[in-house]
């Protein structure tokens, strides 16, 4: 066994045509899933109804629940994967490696541009303006 396992997250879209009580029994029978996988669940979001920012499967909403897991045989990612492809209620799943906060690397902070200022009175007259903006200003 290795000292850090690695976390994971599993992010799942219900069918939206479920009630909550169903939606709750799909939640678990994800869960199990995995744990028969060999996971070991850290945290878990209870799935919400919520409306979807383009269609999936032709629904404009869905249930989104996720939660977060340790796994020690990377071999289960992909059956959980296959297996949650076979499940109908769930229409949706992304499976995400989370890095640990010591390999994660810093933002790249981008390079501030130097602003160029220009003075506000030309470094040399021009005469042909001065004369022009007397001519207006005389006209007054």
């Amino acid at each position: 066994m290795s000292e850090t396992l690695t976390m994971y997250e599993l992010g799942y879209h219900l069918d939206p045509a479920l009630d909550e009580a169903t939606a709750a029994q799909n939640r678990t029978a994800v869960e199990k899933l995995a744990t028969d996988k060999g996971a070991t669940i850290v945290m878990s979001k209870e799935p919400e109804r919520t409306r979807l920012s383009y269609p999936i499967n032709h629904q404009r909403a869905s249930y989104f629940g996720y939660f977060r897991f340790t796994l020690e045989n990377k071999d289960g990612l992909a059956e959980m994967d296959e297996e949650l492809k076979l499940n109908p209620a769930v229409i949706r799943s992304v499976l995400l490696k989370i890095e640990p906060e010591s390999e994660r690397r810093a933002p790249r902070i981008r390079p501030t541009m130097e602003k160029k200022t220009t003075p506000a009175v030309p470094s040399q007259p021009n005469a042909a303006l001065d004369e022009q903006i007397e001519n207006v200003l005389g006209n007054i």
